[in-house]
């Protein structure tokens, strides 16, 4: 099945604090005990919020649609692996070398082929809702290492086998017809 499309869809801003956000990351980027390697994930930020770390939100999509062409730019990411991190579990409270805390919180920035897609911002935290700030270098970097700890990785829910088998033998009995 095919993400789910923007069409006429204005993005929702309302999270539940449960929700899952889906990550791709690269099976080089896991480690033995299968945590995830803070330093090796690219969690890159820029002036505009669009160019924050993106991931699948689980209201609008799955697992699957995070391994899809259309909700990673066109490229090929069926090799990568599929972690997940709750709303609630995003880093909070990372100080700046001022003292400054900043939040991170999810922003859906849907694309025009995968609905699903949204991004990880960031806000001083005595910023109102929705205001971004570009990060700086530690504060990038405690988010990466905060935010790579607090992924678990997803399992990509599969038929029973008896049941797999059974359509394969319906998928055959149709072409003979």
């Amino acid at each position: 099945m095919r993400p789910i499309k923007q069409a006429q869809r204005l993005p929702d801003q309302n999270f539940d604090s449960t929700e899952r956000l889906y990550r791709r990351v690269p099976p080089s980027c896991i480690g033995l005990d299968d945590d995830v390697e803070a330093s090796c994930i690219r969690c890159s930020f820029g002036k505009e919020i669009e160019s924050s770390p993106s991931v699948v939100r689980a209201k609008y999509g799955t697992i699957r649609d995070t391994l899809s062409r259309l909700c990673a730019d066109g490229k090929d990411v069926s090799s990568e692996v599929v972690f997940w991190i709750s709303v609630k579990s995003l880093p909070n409270g990372v100080l700046s070398g001022a003292n400054v805390p900043h939040d991170f919180y999810p922003f859906h920035a849907p694309l025009s082929d995968c609905f699903a897609h949204t991004v990880i911002a960031c806000r001083q935290a005595d910023s109102p809702p929705g205001a971004y700030k570009e990060p700086s270098r530690p504060v990038k970097n405690e988010f990466r290492a905060k935010f790579a700890a607090a992924l678990e990785r997803a399992e990509i829910p599969s038929l029973p086998v008896a049941v797999l088998q059974s359509l394969k033998r319906r998928w055959a009995l149709r072409r003979i017809r």
